[in-house]
């Protein structure tokens, strides 16, 4: 009988090591360690206990991963980043009792996860929904804290989207979303020229919100200044509602009722959540973007293939 994912991401989790340092036990050069940068108020939010809080990605690739390079691609680039070879450790002697990040050393092999499923040769559909139950899995399972906060686990079973399936794990107070997507482009290289770090169109020098636009000249006229001096005016005033409406929600006002909300109890720390996914063709996306009157700026096709 094939075991559920649960299970094996469980069997898979390598044993924990002990990484505690007490006061007692704490030399010149352990003293140093706990010297390091404190974790953001944020981050000390997401280590409270019961606070079970993951930032997941799931990456489709055209080929196998192999997992030798992979984990060598791994060594050169995100374990050189201080947050993803640090624990948030708390220094027992500390009267503040602050966490501080304190360097560790990494076994790259003891973060990458290889779950042994049971895929259909013949039915691709299958392993897509065998693929989705394992990431779904990873919501109700915690990491060890005892090594930095991360995890990559390889799927190598073919399904509708792709050949392979990278799953990043991480907890959040490495980083939120922007910050990883931009760990995540730093880590890879253009596919025309491996040299090169991926690049994105660069918008032009007059766009965005007038407020944040250089002071009008003489040359642009009265009703330019005017208008750009308006701009600040609309600015106070949006982020006064937004702030009267944050007070009021804290107080009183409930969120909407919306089925992606659910019922009551679905953001339970340990209800099983779902990952389900849908490929959307751009032309669909351009088709809904006229019907609706949105104007976006013309970027050049461009082959931006990335690998790690």
């Amino acid at each position: 009988m094939a075991a559920s994912p649960d299970e094996l991401h469980k069997r898979k989790r390598p044993p924990k090591i002990n990484t505690e340092i007490t006061a007692e036990k704490a030399t010149a050069e352990c003293k140093n360690e706990w010297d390091g940068e404190p974790v953001s108020p944020a981050g000390r939010l997401f280590h409270e206990p019961n606070f079970n809080c993951h930032v997941i990605c799931i990456m489709g690739s055209d080929t196998p991963i192999n997992v030798d390079t992979f984990i060598e691609g791994i060594q050169a680039t995100i374990v050189k980043h201080p947050r993803f070879s640090s624990i948030p450790a708390l220094n027992e002697s500390d009267s503040k009792k602050v966490r501080r990040w304190r360097p560790v050393e990494v076994n790259v092999k003891d973060h990458i996860i290889i779950p042994s499923l049971s895929p259909d040769p013949t039915s691709p559909s299958s392993n897509g929904r065998l693929v989705e139950d394992y990431v779904s899995s990873l919501t109700v399972t915690t990491m060890d804290h005892s090594r930095p906060l991360w995890e990559f686990h390889i799927i190598n079973i073919p399904t509708t989207e792709s050949k392979a399936t990278v799953v990043l794990r991480c907890h959040h107070s490495l980083g939120d979303g922007m910050s990883l997507t931009s760990l995540l482009l730093a880590c890879t290289r253009r596919a025309d020229d491996p040299t090169k770090l991926p690049s994105l169109p660069e918008p032009p020098r007059r766009s965005g919100p007038l407020y944040a636009q250089p002071r009008p000249g003489n040359d642009d006229g009265v009703g330019a200044f005017l208008l750009w001096i308006f701009s600040f005016i609309v600015l106070f005033w949006h982020t006064l509602v937004d702030m009267m409406l944050f007070v009021a929600s804290s107080l009183f006002l409930r969120d909407t009722e919306t089925p992606i909300k659910g019922h009551k109890g679905v953001e339970g720390e340990h209800t099983r959540k779902r990952f389900v996914h849908r490929t959307i063709r751009l032309e669909d996306i351009k088709t809904v973007k006229n019907a609706i009157g949105c104007v976006t700026q013309k970027m050049k096709r461009s082959s931006l293939g990335t690998s790690v």
